[in-house]
This record gives structure tokens, sequence and C-alpha cells, in this order.
């Protein structure tokens, strides 16, 4: 691997030290990729982290957008399943996902739960504490009911196990003097591992066209606990900004025998299933 460049005031890594691919070839490559080569096999796309759906900073939507019309025109099937563990977050997603008719043409699957590591689960609890930011943020606009002020659109994307994720953005709460403190919600979620999530909803995990995660420090982890030669989407995106450089080699380690890996940006990975 090349150096990885670390980014400042706790952003958190940069450079996944990955070839960098452009984000043409990337759609050029999603598209190929995301569609079943079995006319007659449904194309399905797991999305781990969905927030509210739709976003300028979801590396998802536009190529997902164009497989999902191309699906619709041809009168192919196609399953979206999306998992977000913060209810206020749950409301909005569906009704974005309702609004929109380029998601109208196929089964659409909310799970309000949370994907843990293997060592979480391995605790037997079925719920945990996930923190989240309060539900007084508008998760579209980022105002505050409370203040009336405006924090960044992207604040409650930040929810996690770990605490320390949502103080990480101390500096936007104090550019308008608000304590984070007073914001964050403590909230008991239901959690399943990737398998588990799969059986639930009849996926088969060779046949998982897209997986995405996006887990606010949980990726790494997560990703170490994937068996990748019984769950093998065709496409795998990943966010590297949270782990440390001694998980995110792991987990190069062990992706890169089954993937073909790029950097996507300057926070996630995109890889690409070996033919």
């Amino acid at each position: 691997l090349v150096a990885l460049t670390i980014g400042t005031c706790g952003a958190g890594l940069t450079n996944s030290g990955m070839p960098k691919i452009s984000q043409k070839k990337f759609e050029k490559m999603f598209f190929s990729a995301a569609i079943p080569k079995d006319a007659s096999q449904e194309a399905t796309f797991v999305q781990i982290g969905a927030h509210v759906g739709f976003e300028a900073n979801d590396p998802l939507w536009p190529p997902l957008r164009k497989v999902l019309l191309w699906e619709t025109a041809q009168a192919r099937k196609w399953k979206w399943l999306l998992v977000e563990p913060v209810p206020a977050n749950i409301r909005e997603l569906k009704r974005n996902l309702a609004a929109n008719k380029v998601t109208q043409g196929g089964e659409i699957i909310v799970e309000n739960a949370a994907i843990a590591t293997n060592e979480m689960m391995a605790s037997g609890q079925q719920h945990l504490t996930f923190y989240a930011v309060s539900g007084d943020i508008d998760p579209i606009t980022g105002k505050d009911k409370r203040s009336g002020k405006f924090l960044p659109a992207y604040i409650s994307q930040i929810g996690s196990f770990d605490r320390e994720q949502i103080l990480k953005e101390k500096r936007s709460w104090r550019k308008v003097n608000l304590d984070v403190e007073k914001y964050i919600d403590e909230i008991q979620v239901e959690v399943l591992n990737i398998k588990d999530l799969l059986g639930r909803h009849n996926i088969s995990g060779p046949n998982v066209s897209v997986l995405m995660i996006d887990t606010e420090g949980y990726d790494c982890p997560i990703l170490k606990g994937i068996d990748l030669t019984l769950i093998r989407p065709a496409v795998l995106i990943y966010e590297y900004k949270h782990c440390s450089l001694e998980d995110l080699r792991k987990v190069h380690d062990i992706v890169s025998a089954h993937y073909e890996i790029n950097m996507l940006d300057a926070e996630n990975d995109v890889c690409w299933l070996k033919k």
C-alpha cells in the first residue's frame, strides 16, 4: 500500500491508498456490474446506513438511479433494502422513497435496525445503545427546532455505537453557540449481522448486486467479520474515513482476495468482484 494521508481536525483518513477511480468510470462500471447477467435474476441492492436517502454526498444514489430506471424499463425485478437505526431518519426516509418516482418500479424494504460487528453480536443481546443526533435537528436542512439555528445539513448523518463520533463534530456546534452534549440521543436499536439481515429478507449472499456500508466508524470491523466466500456482492462500497490504519490494511488484505479495490473519493472505497 502507498502511504495514507491523514485528514486534519479529527476528520480521519482522506486517502485509502487505493488507485483512484474517476466518477465517470465508476458510474460506467457500476452500471455494468450491478445488473445481473441473467435477466431472470432479481437485482438486489443493500444499503447499510441509509439516513434519509438521496443526499448530495451519497455515492450510491447517482449510479443506482440509472440502474433502477433501466431495470424498471426492462420489466426486470429489483429489490432495494435500506437499513437505518434512527427512527426520526426512518420517517423521513420513507417519505422520500414514497415521493421519488424512480423507486416505484421495484420492491423497497426499510429495516429499522443497526448492523453490528461479530464481537458485539457475541454478547447475545438483541438490542444495543446507539448514539444519534437529536431529533430536534431537521435531517434535511440541519435546522435546530429549539433555537432556530442551522447546523451543516450532514450533521444528523452522524450516528454510531461510539458516542465519540458525534463529539468529533464539536466545532460545527460551537460555530452556532450550541452545546453538542445537549443534542445527543441514546436509543436502543435492534442489532443484526449482515448474514442474518439477508436471511430475514430471503436474499441470497452470492446474488447481492450491490452492498454499501456507511456505519460511522464500524465499517472496517464489520467488513472483517463478513465471509466474502458466502456474501459476494458484485459491487462493494464502504466508508474508510473512520477506520484506523491497521484496520484498513487488514480490510484491504481480506477484500483484495476477492475484489479489485479503488478509492472512490475522500471517504469511500469501491470494490469490484473479480471474475
